[in-house]
């Protein structure tokens, strides 16, 4: 007798986890539009890619700088080994992002291709500042930092990561929790004496092995939660009496996410380590001199790649292109708090904040957020919703009035349909 035995298998594809269904036509996406093959329809994308979205798509300046390129074929063709391999691109790359960015605090640049291993490489450059035996990096509860390596191991267990990360390694390092600001003050637990008081209790006993310490200013995979300014200026004095580094965490503020190229420019607080990504098409970290020692030995942090020129020509072009609007920062500001305003005539919508184009919201309950979500893809609009009950829009950098204006129809529209339910 033959036996037949068949063997049924799930193909695993990378984007399984998908919220939207899209499979995106590229020719035919443009600035604020992903246009979307499956249902043949188009959606203005507040979404934005994750928060990567810079300038839209298909941006036509964009498209010119890549016209004149002459070794167009080959950037496509060939990749390289920017650890070992110079080339013009690189150059070129490194000076404008190193003139237009470093706001002439930071002296040290290290790039590669994800958050994760810019945090990695953040965490390897204070250890090694520090030269503390046993390290340890002083972190925060609602921290996000990555999936992979010690942003893994440092990253909170909250609700919408902890399955990401169930069973990794972990909790090495106790978390502290932050004292927030006044857009998110609710969820403060303690008074700002009292949390710092908690730092410096936790000092006291680890002294010895702190290696620097790692912050989000806001927490954005948490839900756009603000720490206060003046508890990031204590981190701020508490890194300086330890002669250890303050890592600020800007992958999702930076880049003029939030009206301006770095978040920490609101603060006054300036960190010795900035980490990067998202916006900037490629990560990587800044790094002040004081607090530089590892590029003595440069190896000690290079990978193969080191981010890709492909990546470094588009982050370029993109600041060349930003180098040019003047008026940037203001019309984020201006086009940001048009858009609150309006959302904050929909009472559904609770504890709307926002700096620049970092704008969330909260609603009572998961069920209403899920089926908001839903309505406003259907009538042609993407958000980025986290945790149980948050909601996140991430317009590009360059979004117009009207983008805001089509935004707010949709969601007008949606409430309306949603209240006849």
């Amino acid at each position: 007798m033959m036996l037949n035995i068949f063997i049924w298998k799930k193909i695993i594809i990378m984007n399984d986890s998908s919220i939207n269904n899209i499979k995106i036509d590229l020719a035919r996406s443009k600035d604020s539009y992903i246009y979307d093959l499956n249902s043949k329809r188009k959606y203005l994308d507040f979404m934005g890619m994750y928060s990567t979205l810079c300038v839209g798509y298909n941006n036509e300046e964009l498209i010119n700088y890549y016209k004149e390129l002459d070794v167009k074929e080959s950037l496509v063709l060939n990749k390289i080994t920017n650890c070992e391999i110079n080339s013009d691109i690189l150059q070129d790359f490194q000076e404008i992002f190193k003139s237009e960015m470093s706001l002439n605090k930071f002296s040290n640049y290290y790039f590669t291709s994800s958050g994760a291993l810019a945090i990695e490489a953040a965490v390897k450059t204070a250890i090694k500042s520090s030269k503390k035996e046993n390290p340890i990096i002083l972190t925060f509860k609602g921290s996000f930092h990555g999936i992979y390596g010690y942003g893994g191991i440092l990253t909170d267990r909250f609700d919408s990561v902890k399955s990401r990360l169930d069973g990794f390694p972990g909790n090495y390092w106790q978390r502290l929790r932050p004292f927030y600001g006044e857009r998110s003050k609710s969820i403060n637990i303690e008074t700002i004496e009292e949390s710092i008081q908690s730092v410096r209790n936790y000092i006291k006993i680890y002294e010895n092995r702190i290696a620097g310490i790692l912050v989000e200013p806001i927490q954005c995979t948490y839900g756009d939660h603000y720490l206060c300014i003046k508890y990031l200026k204590e981190l701020k004095r508490i890194s300086l009496d330890l002669n250890i580094p303050l890592i600020f965490d800007e992958i999702q503020t930076g880049f003029y996410s939030s009206g301006k190229k770095w978040y920490f420019d609101y603060t006054e607080v300036v960190p010795d380590i900035l980490v990067f990504g998202k916006k900037a098409q490629l990560s990587g970290i800044m790094v002040s001199q004081k607090h530089s020692s590892i590029f003595k030995s440069p190896s000690t942090l290079e990978a193969t790649w080191d981010s890709n020129l492909i990546d470094m020509f588009r982050s370029l072009s993109i600041l060349k292109i930003l180098k040019n609007k003047k008026n940037l920062s203001n019309q984020i500001i201006k086009n940001s708090n048009y858009f609150v305003s309006e959302l904050k005539k929909h009472p559904e919508l609770k504890n709307i904040r926002h700096c620049g184009y970092l704008i969330a919201m909260d609603f009572e309950t998961k069920k209403n957020r899920n089926d908001f979500v839903q309505v406003i893809k259907k009538n042609g609009l993407l958000c980025n919703p986290t945790r149980s009950n948050m909601l996140r829009f991430r317009p590009h950098l360059l979004s117009s009035i009207n983008d805001f204006d089509n935004a707010l129809l949709i969601i007008d529209k949606s409430f309306k349909e949603m209240k006849k339910r």
